[in-house]
Formats: C-alpha cells, structure tokens, sequence
C-alpha cells in the first residue's frame, strides 16, 4: 500500500525505487522511510531493477532511485548508464548505495552518472535527512 503525505494541503506520494540485493538492507531502508510518507519500490537485482525503473519513470512520484553498487547480475553502473541514457529520466536523482570507503564511493557514483552515494551500512539517524536532501522535500513537511 502507498502512503502519502500532505504538503501545504496537497497529497504527495514520494516513490523511491530502491534496486538492492540484500534483503536486510531493503528492509531497513523501507522501515526507516515507509512511517515518513515514502513508498518503497524494492528490486533485488539489476535487471530486476531495470525493469521496473522502465515501468515507473512516468510516474510522476518517483523522486529518487538508490542503486547497490555491487549487484549479483549487472553492475551499478550498468544499471545506472541504462536509466539515464536509454530511459531519459535525468531529472530523478540516482544516489549511489555502497558499502565502499567515501572516497572511492563518491569517484564511484561520479564515474557512473550518479547524483551522489550514500554509505553502508545506514547510519539510522541521518538516513531520513539524507534521502530528503536528494529528493529536495524539506525535512520540516515529513
């Protein structure tokens, strides 16, 4: 079911597409995200991943896509390059989702395309603020 949030007296429904193998992982991000008034779209693999990122990038509450680095079929960066140049979505962020050590993560997601990264393990306490930040909804309306 999708959760929506009102701002300034309109309903908004936040889509994050989030394309992750670990499932322990996946769940974290959704029981974090989901009581904040996101919906999470969970792929475990890339091609997965693709596949449904081919199916809600016209939708329009799909506000951010974070993508495992290291994936069990495709790489990230496969994943990645095919969002942004063959499903013409360059106003969606794609944040990097990595275990890497900062600074090979952020040469990482700045080689693939991506709008940025955020580390693993999640940090419980900054992770709503983050995934805020990329998307632009000012954390006060969450």
């Amino acid at each position: 079911m999708k959760t929506h949030i009102e701002i300034r007296g309109r309903h908004l429904l936040n889509t994050i597409l989030l394309i992750e193998d670990n499932f322990d992982c996946a769940r974290m991000v959704q029981k974090l995200l989901t009581p904040l008034g996101y919906s999470i779209e969970h792929a475990s693999s890339g091609s997965d991943g693709l596949k449904l990122a081919r199916h809600l990038v016209h939708e329009p509450h799909l506000n951010l896509i974070l993508v495992d680095i290291h994936l069990p079929d495709l790489s990230g960066n496969v994943v990645v390059l095919q969002i942004r140049h063959f499903m013409q979505c360059a106003n969606i962020p794609i944040i990097a989702f990595t275990a890497e050590p900062e600074p090979k993560a952020k040469r990482i997601a700045m080689a693939f395309g991506c709008d940025g990264f955020l580390s693993k393990p999640i940090d419980s306490k900054a992770f709503p603020s983050q995934i805020a930040s990329f998307i632009k909804i000012p954390q006060s309306h969450l």
